[in-house]
């Protein structure tokens, strides 16, 4: 994998980690314990438990399950599931994150527009992440003779 690739899947974590922090399915509780565990293997690597709380709950999971099961609780279990995981890397952990927060169901399509070049008169993509997959779609400048639409297509 080349650089640019690792460098959009940690840009693409990051955000969806934020997202996941802040999503309220409430009907989806388990997965976020899952998430939770991606996310302490991408950004920590393997468990290796020197203390009970080598990691702080609110970075892992959303505000309303910390308020539910209380931190004692979360620093309990948590780690069984991040142990289950030895051996994984960090970019597999977090493209498997990335993976299942796609499955929240509050979890929306981001839009990057990406050019060739800043300030030039050309055409651009956008590129749109969603639980579907990636969409994306060429947008042509109006000045230009020729109007073109690339239908979004998921890959």
């Amino acid at each position: 994998m080349d650089d640019r690739n690792g460098e959009t899947r940690q840009l693409c974590y990051a955000e969806l980690k934020g997202r996941v922090l802040r999503s309220e399915c409430f009907e989806q509780e388990g997965l976020y314990f899952q998430l939770a565990a991606y996310a302490l293997q991408a950004d920590l690597g393997d468990c290796e438990e020197q203390n009970f709380a080598y990691f702080c709950p609110q970075g892992f999971f959303p505000f309303w399950i910390v308020q539910k099961h209380g931190n004692d609780y979360i620093l309990k279990h948590t780690p069984a599931l991040h142990r289950e995981l030895k051996g994984m890397s960090s970019s597999e952990a977090a493209l498997l994150f990335i993976q299942e927060a796609f499955t929240l169901s509050d979890v929306p399509l981001t839009i990057y527009r990406l050019s060739k070049e800043k300030k030039k008169p050309q055409g651009c993509v956008l590129m749109g992440v969603a639980s579907t997959g990636l969409q994306i779609s060429e947008v042509i400048p109006k000045s230009w003779p020729i109007t073109s639409f690339m239908p979004c297509v998921s890959y």
